[in-house]
């Protein structure tokens, strides 16, 4: 049995947890094409709906007559425009290849000896912070409450913990967690004298994303680092460029040197720069989550499926067809109908039956919706009938 914090130990288990292994991740689209010999819907990565920043695109083309010149290490002018962004020093910026590179450098440099990590999140946090042999204690999140964060992380978190790891909005749930509750985290973990990682790479994809950041607090709290990329937003994710804010500035030299110098390519740099600019992408991007992902979820919610809240451009659903021996055979089926989705069943504390469904463009949706409906209908029995499963948790 669990703590009643909500805290399982790292040397204890519930759902298989402490055995748990790392969860592959979505966009596997070489696997797909080697298996169907055709080219997917990719619904199982959660990137802007309309691919790659125009101006980026674009900046990026232009910059290739300059791939001969070696990148600045530093990154000195997509600092200060990141800087000017979100309202910080350019000397509280590190920049890195993508999202996954920084959280790597966090962990090395800071070789934490115990972290605190919800479950279920995004499996990268626990993978790094093991490979320097770092124990992890896990949050579980309850589904009878969608999965959202809740007072009891305050009592989670004591003096033993070098760690706390928060992905907000979470992945693959979807769900954000008030201000007010984060800055009783951030207090709770300086009072304990551990670092808070907050990952907010999905943040721009909520209806308001201001309201939820902590960035506003970073200059003034050294032990809150938070993580963003271009991956996710700005439809980056094949030129790799992440970045991450912090005043302490001793933590964003020791991370810088945890890894080779040219690690942010000069055409990453280059687009990144542009990308910010772009506004009208993003706007639109708005525009389509805002009105798709609520489309979606109603939907969703008159089929034999459980769906949970979200606050971001992803929905968790369960689907009481796939489970036991029926384990995968949802996704197979969207698979041989062209649509990838992503199976979450090696999330810790996630069984089979839980998927992960990106928002995506009108049309396409309409699409999944209606593969989502044929196999459904040629899975119905008794499992997938029951009047419980079309209620949202929550």
């Amino acid at each position: 049995m669990g703590r009643s914090d909500g805290r399982i130990g790292a040397d204890m288990t519930e759902h298989g947890v402490q055995n748990a292994k790392p969860a592959a991740h979505g966009g596997d689209l070489e696997s797909y094409r080697e298996r169907y010999g055709h080219e997917p819907i990719d619904y199982s990565i959660n990137v802007n709906p309309f691919g790659l920043s125009p101006l980026a695109r674009k900046a990026i083309a232009c910059a290739l007559d300059e791939a001969d010149r070696y990148p600045d290490t530093e990154c000195r002018a997509l600092r200060r425009a990141l800087a000017q962004r979100h309202g910080v020093m350019p000397a509280h910026v590190i920049c890195g290849n993508g999202a996954a590179d920084l959280i790597e450098r966090f962990v090395r440099a800071l070789r934490p000896k115990r972290a605190l990590v919800c479950a279920p999140t995004f499996s990268e946090y626990e993978r790094a912070l093991r490979k320097v042999g770092c124990a992890v204690d896990h949050f579980m999140l309850d589904p009878a409450r969608g999965f959202r964060l809740d007072e009891r992380i305050i009592h989670a978190i004591d003096a033993r913990l070098d760690v706390v790891v928060l992905c907000e909005p979470n992945n693959p749930t979807g769900v954000v967690s008030p201000r007010p509750l984060l800055q009783q985290v951030l207090a709770r973990c300086e009072s304990c004298e551990c670092t808070l990682m907050v990952d907010e790479c999905f943040n721009g994809f909520l209806d308001d994303p201001a309201a939820f950041t902590l960035r506003p607090l970073v200059a003034d709290h050294e032990r809150l680092f938070i993580l963003d990329s271009f991956t996710k937003t700005y439809g980056m994710a094949g030129v790799r460029l992440g970045f991450g804010l912090c005043s302490n500035e001793s933590l964003l030299q020791s991370m810088a040197e945890q890894g080779q110098q040219w690690n942010v390519s000069h055409l990453a740099q280059v687009g990144g720069r542009a990308a910010l600019e772009d506004v009208a992408h993003l706007q639109r991007m708005h525009d389509c989550v805002s009105v798709e992902r609520p489309r979606m979820k109603a939907a969703l919610e008159q089929l034999p499926l459980q769906v949970f809240p979200s606050d971001a451009n992803y929905l968790l659903i369960r689907c009481a067809v796939d489970e036991g021996d029926g384990a995968g055979h949802f996704a197979e089926a969207l698979a041989r109908k062209g649509f990838l989705i992503r199976d979450c069943s090696n999330f810790p504390s996630l069984e089979s039956g839980y998927y992960r469904i990106a928002v995506r463009r009108p049309s396409e949706n309409d699409r999944l919706l209606q593969a989502i409906e044929e196999v459904l209908r040629g899975c119905a029995g008794p499992a997938s009938t029951e009047p419980s499963t079309n209620r949202s948790a929550g």
